[in-house]
């Protein structure tokens, strides 16, 4: 028996690296499973590269974050299931 974890496509986008203004950070509030809320906001870099969140965005497309590999993925792994 197989356990397929195969992908047709994959895509993989460029991550800001650290001290990037154009860094996302995620806020969010998990309690009631009916009413889940995920919140996008810029990333501040202060003093000693601390960083902080920032102004708030209405959605990740407003982070430039270039595709920079698409690749398939074949994943079958061989189970007694």
């Amino acid at each position: 028996m197989f356990d397929d974890r195969s992908a047709p496509a994959q895509f993989n986008f460029e991550s800001a690296g650290f001290g990037n203004v154009n860094r996302p950070t995620v806020t969010y509030d998990l309690p009631n499973p009916f009413n889940s809320s995920v919140s996008l906001f810029r990333t501040n870099v202060g003093t000693g590269n601390a960083l902080s969140r920032g102004a708030a965005v209405a959605g990740i497309q407003d982070f430039a974050l270039p595709l920079s590999r698409v690749r398939s993925n074949d994943a079958n792994d061989t189970t007694q299931a």
